[in-house]
């Protein structure tokens, strides 16, 4: 064998090990899913918000300039800048009146998701970041626009979008920090979840499409949740309503219809049903009894309980509306992944 069919070969073995490498890296990463995007020209002025989002909104200065309030800072930003949006907090932006700003805007999702966004430098005290390659992420935004096929291949599509598009940033970002994703990545699952559960308890949340949301199977999110929680995401849930009901009980004089209601319970009975199963009183008793009784003493905490339900409680559908600018946006089911669009600024 000659000296350059071995130096080649090599060669294509080191390759061959490093796409390995990358391969594995990726195969360890939970997936990101694009919920929208756009590309806008804002008119001089023009404003978005108080508003509070369920994803990640990311948005890139291409020209121009404005203002972003994050709830805490204000932040006056212009062009080859981006600025992140948190899920849960409450966001106010503004186009300057002489030179309002051009931006593209991508919407996402995933249990990577915030992990991916501090390996970029972005922290929630500094959500601003330096940015140089827009043309390139406006690129990626416009082609996805232009797509229109069947929902199987768009699904393909967009996924490409949005990791071309976090791909571009990675590789342009000047203040990348350690990721760390490999060892924490079934927390992440786990933790995503629990804060999922957390902030929609009231709404009508399924396991299963909680588990399709993140990108995993629904008995790999169940074994994962009791490995690291004790119990079943679908016990947990059960537990925060629980906890959500019993204190509206003792501070409002709200009817516990509404309390059902407000703790994720479309049927009164069932709440009923599962409130008394945790606290062996029923609403109405519970509220009375607490409110003859002056003594202190320690309430039951259904938190506490080593019981796991394997009920099946009724369970909710996961599709929810959002308000972007003065319209209304039907938006589907996060798994699917919401299509692109391009209109008033988000």
């Amino acid at each position: 064998m000659s000296e350059q069919v071995k130096r080649y070969r090599k060669e294509a073995d080191k390759l061959f090990r490093d796409f390995a490498s990358i391969q594995n890296t990726l195969e360890e990463i939970p997936p990101l899913y694009l919920d929208y995007c756009g590309i806008e020209e804002c008119r001089p002025g023009h404003s978005f918000g108080p508003h509070i989002r369920d994803e990640f909104a990311l948005h890139i200065i291409l020209d121009g300039k404005g203002v972003f309030h994050n709830g805490k800072d204000r932040f006056e930003i212009g062009p080859d800048n981006m600025f992140l949006i948190y899920p849960g907090d409450e966001t106010f932006y503004k186009a300057d009146l002489q030179d309002p700003w051009y931006y593209v805007w991508i919407g996402f999702h995933g249990a990577s998701a915030e992990r991916l966004m501090e390996n970029i430098g972005f922290t929630k005290t500094n959500p601003v970041l330096p940015f140089a390659d827009g043309s390139l992420v406006l690129e990626t935004v416009h082609a996805a626009m232009q797509i229109e096929t069947d929902v199987l291949a768009e699904a393909f599509f967009r996924r490409a979008c949005i990791n071309r598009v976090i791909g571009l940033i990675l590789d342009g970002s000047t203040n990348r920090r350690p990721l760390g994703m490999v060892t924490t990545q079934e927390v992440s699952y786990t933790t995503y979840a629990a804060r999922y559960l957390q902030r929609h308890f009231s709404e009508q949340v399924r396991v299963n499409k909680l588990a399709e949301r993140i990108g995993i199977s629904r008995s790999y999110l169940v074994r994962l949740f009791r490995e690291h929680y004790g119990i079943s995401p679908q016990e947990y849930l059960i537990r925060l309503r629980m906890v959500h009901a019993s204190e509206c009980l003792l501070l409002t004089d709200d009817s516990i219809h509404n309390i059902a209601l407000e703790s994720g319970y479309q049927d009164p009975l069932a709440f009923s049903r599962y409130f008394k199963q945790r606290f062996g009183v029923s609403p109405r008793l519970y509220r009375e009894q607490h409110k003859q009784d002056s003594v202190t003493q320690k309430d039951p905490n259904p938190f506490e309980s080593d019981t796991d339900s394997t009920s099946d409680e009724p369970a909710p559908h996961d599709g929810q509306k959002v308000h972007h600018d003065d319209k209304q946006t039907a938006r589907l089911p996060r798994h699917q992944e919401k299509g692109v669009h391009h209109g008033n600024c988000v």
